[in-house]
């Protein structure tokens, strides 16, 4: 049986949203924006590419646990 989800105001949404970006780490939120303004003049490709690289150094030792631990599961 499938649970409905209830759909959140946007009131909500940004309460919510904002609690996760005062959790998160300053150094996997300055990848992540600048990761979208790159983004922005660049093809699906290309995008996907760079988040794939991302993720490969998120996941190595050249970041801090922290970043891991918002961008994986850990």
């Amino acid at each position: 049986m499938r649970r409905r989800r209830r759909r959140l105001s946007s009131d909500e949404w940004c309460a919510m949203t904002l609690k996760k970006l005062r959790e998160a780490s300053p150094l996997s939120l300055k990848v992540t924006l600048r990761s979208i303004r790159e983004g922005r003049f660049e093809t699906l490709d290309q995008c996907l590419t760079r988040e794939y690289r991302i993720s490969l150094r998120g996941i190595s030792e050249k970041f801090p646990k922290t970043f891991v631990r918002v961008f994986g599961h850990g």
